[in-house]
């Protein structure tokens, strides 16, 4: 009986060792979604989120004015100086981390990559809460 075990045991090695050998890696790119008060920062990162090339809605040369650069126009430039990075990896998915609420802005860069046929395999929230709640109010002075 203790063989027939030991026998088990090596096939079942054996079959996980081949399934292994046969997946496929798949090239996954990562863009960071990040806006200040007056600006969009868009991050490229590899695998290891070392930093390829970060885009905003300043050096895109959408405009001067904050209204300018805060505008859902300004995805449009700021994805055309973005794609040319994505396709010299040659890469088939794009995870994107959002550090602000979602708004306008961040679905038309969306739809801009979907029109570039750029895939995008998930998106992650990663919104800073504060564990404490909101800070309270003085006391008012007598």
């Amino acid at each position: 009986m203790v063989r027939k075990r030991k026998y088990k045991l090596q096939e079942r090695k054996k079959f996980k060792f081949l399934v292994v050998g046969k997946r496929r890696k798949l090239k996954i790119g990562y863009l960071i979604f990040k806006q200040v008060h007056s600006n969009y920062f868009i991050t490229f990162v590899d695998k290891r989120f070392r930093t390829i090339i970060c885009v905003t809605s300043g050096n895109s040369k959408v405009g001067d004015s904050i209204r300018k650069k805060v505008s859902p126009y300004a995805m449009e430039n700021i994805s055309s100086k973005l794609v040319p990075y994505l396709k010299l990896y040659k890469l088939k998915f794009i995870n994107i981390y959002v550090h602000t609420k979602p708004r306008a802005a961040f679905f038309t860069l969306i739809q801009q990559l979907i029109l570039k046929k750029i895939k995008i395999k998930r998106i992650h929230e990663r919104i800073h809460v504060p564990h404490n709640g909101i800070r309270k109010r003085k006391p008012r002075r007598k």
